[in-house]
């Protein structure tokens, strides 16, 4: 079997390394170090979603929180990539530096143990002499450790220049364009749409207030009131607070990844040739595709919470409104009380529960929304929001 040819540019395997520790950093601030005992994501709080929502907002965070590790696997796995590269750019300087001392020792060497032999006769060219050397072969220490002195300075200022480019941590390469990990069209741009804000909240606490009222006036529609209360959302800035950090999150990601190789994959394979660079080729073409769909992710949960916000907020103002209107009729039915009791209480109850039986079935669809848009998607299991031709792929770890 014939081996692959190694060839080795120290400057460019460390430059490699060094980027991929700048994006070990970069992962690790979008995880969240945990400070003061909290958790990296702040999770949905307990009847965010209301009561009737209260398993989606548990699969929710499990989701947020699997999402949130898999940020963290991936910074570990650019450190252990970049400490790699570093350790292998290492251990080719110490063998330049072998090299080059080996040749630095020479003129420590006795004087009295150099073949002069060599140049005991002038070295001639088309019949001409040498003009580096007279025809008795007289000055040839001088001769000898004038050649020697270039050559050590030669060997120094190659070391010298191999260590500064070592030390420039910015270098731009030109980088390939990742068709292989990210065919055309496999990312969805979330953040150039907007998001619509949530009035889940006031809808709710106004549709309750209504209900409230309608119980007073028919006995039926206390039981849309009771069934309701575990529809009413608290707060609409906790929605929007994290329809905002999956879009955040989306657009972080994507400004990583979306330049193509942070290890410059070309200049690497032009450095770096062998069985240790097919090796390490691989983990860093695994890195990436994880990356990418890692950003795919993001962006998918980004539009599932917004949709469901969108979705919510119109079921909303639906009830609202068809309660509205409830209410509005049992008040006209009490004006005629007077006039009929018995027929005005018998129309009273009868708008009570059709008020009821509309909030029982609108509660249920809330229900069933939440559990598709949020439930099922977020599990904390990957989804596969990129393209089907590209499988599943786990940041390369140590």
């Amino acid at each position: 079997m014939v081996e692959q040819p190694l060839q080795v540019q120290g400057a460019a395997l460390r430059h490699s390394g060094l980027n991929l520790d700048l994006f070990a950093e970069q992962l690790f601030t979008l995880h969240g170090a945990q400070r003061d005992g909290m958790d990296p994501a702040t999770a949905m709080p307990v009847g965010a979603l209301g009561i009737v929502g209260e398993p989606a907002r548990l699969r929710y965070n499990l989701g947020l929180h699997g999402f949130n590790d898999r940020l963290a696997d991936g910074s570990h796995s650019a450190q252990h990539l970049s400490e790699t590269l570093i350790r292998s750019a290492d251990g080719y300087y110490k063998a330049e530096d072998a090299n080059v001392q080996a040749l630095l020792d020479l003129p420590a060497t006795d004087a009295s143990e150099l073949d002069h032999d060599l140049l005991s006769e002038p070295v001639s060219m088309d019949g001409r002499r040498n003009p580096l050397f007279d025809a008795q072969g007289s000055n040839r220490e001088w001769e000898l450790m004038a050649l020697l002195g270039v050559a050590t300075a030669g060997g120094l200022s190659a070391l010298g220049l191999r260590h500064m480019l070592a030390q420039k941590r910015y270098i731009k390469h030109p980088g390939d364009r990742l068709s292989e990990y990210r065919p055309p069209g496999s990312r969805r741009s979330f953040w150039t749409t907007e998001t619509e804000p949530s009035r889940i909240a006031i809808r709710s606490g106004r549709t309750a207030g209504l209900l409230k009222v309608a119980g007073r006036m028919s006995v039926a529609a206390t039981v849309g009131a009771l069934v309701w209360a575990t529809a009413v959302v608290p707060s609409d800035e906790t929605l929007d607070n994290h329809v905002n950090y999956w879009a955040s999150m989306a657009r972080s990601l994507h400004e990583l990844f979306r330049g193509g190789d942070p290890a410059k994959r070309d200049v690497l394979a032009r450095a770096w040739s062998g069985d240790a660079m097919v090796a390490a080729d691989a983990k860093l073409r695994a890195f990436m595709t994880a990356g990418i769909e890692l950003s795919d992710e993001a962006v998918g949960h980004a539009q599932d919470l917004a949709s469901a916000v969108k979705l919510l907020n119109r079921l909303h103002d639906h009830v609202y409104g068809v309660t509205l209107l409830g209410v509005l009729g049992l008040a006209l039915i009490r004006t005629s009380y007077m006039a009929n009791p018995v027929a005005a209480l018998a129309a009273q109850e009868t708008a009570g529960r059709k008020i009821s039986t509309l909030i029982v079935r609108m509660q249920a669809m809330i229900a069933v929304l939440t559990s598709i848009t949020l439930f099922r998607t977020m599990d904390g299991q990957r989804k596969e929001h990129g393209p089907k031709i590209v499988p599943d792929q786990d940041f390369p770890r140590a």
